[in-house]
């Protein structure tokens, strides 16, 4: 054992002094279990995660199964099975440019996901699969958010605007734009199982 040098970055989570700590190997994975004044009792699985800031995070079902998604300075888009806590599939590489957001729609037998950058640009993949769905769709200034509407169009706003998108051209369809990107009419494109 080295003693005196860092083996990676700090885990932070507790907002006071941490005053207890236990290690254990749970199923082949490195755990740690923290107590803190804050009167928290944390878990850390000390193998998996983000190598830079995680900036955006959103919740969906992906097979049936609950989980999360996050999107680090890394370059991934990461999943992890809700109930367990343990990254549920391979990481995704990030769309070109840093993802500001995530958004997902389950609609029919898939979930979407939808990733907003500091560009113009808004993407939409298939989560299982990472394949694209439609080329990215592209907006007048930096796109800040984006939501599937309960319909299934797909609502962004940038600058001071918000927009529904059309998947015309792969371009914003204009402001308050009555035409939608409909996410539903992919499914149907879709080969059956």
């Amino acid at each position: 054992m080295t003693i005196g040098q860092h083996l990676g970055r700090p885990l932070t989570g507790h907002t006071r002094r941490l005053t207890a700590l236990a290690t254990a190997t749970v199923d082949g994975r490195a755990l740690a279990v923290t107590g803190s004044w804050d009167k928290t009792v944390r878990l850390w699985d000390l193998a998996t995660g983000h190598a830079d800031w995680v900036t955006s995070v959103t919740t969906t079902t992906l097979n049936g199964h609950p989980i999360a998604v996050t999107v680090g300075r890394d370059g991934t888009i990461r999943t992890w099975s809700l109930p367990d806590g343990r990254q549920y599939a391979e990481p995704l590489p990030c769309p070109a440019g840093p993802v500001r957001g995530l958004a997902t729609a389950v609609l029919g037998t898939s979930t979407h996901l939808i990733t907003t950058s500091g560009t113009e640009t808004v993407s939409v993949r298939d989560l299982a699969t990472g394949s694209e769905l439609v080329p990215p769709l592209r907006c007048p200034v930096p796109v800040q958010a984006a939501l599937a509407a309960p319909d299934g169009g797909l609502v962004v706003c940038f600058g001071p605007e918000i927009a529904m998108l059309s998947a015309v051209d792969g371009q914003a369809s204009g402001l308050r734009a009555k035409a939608s990107y409909d996410l539903s009419a992919r499914d149907a494109d879709r080969p059956g199982p």
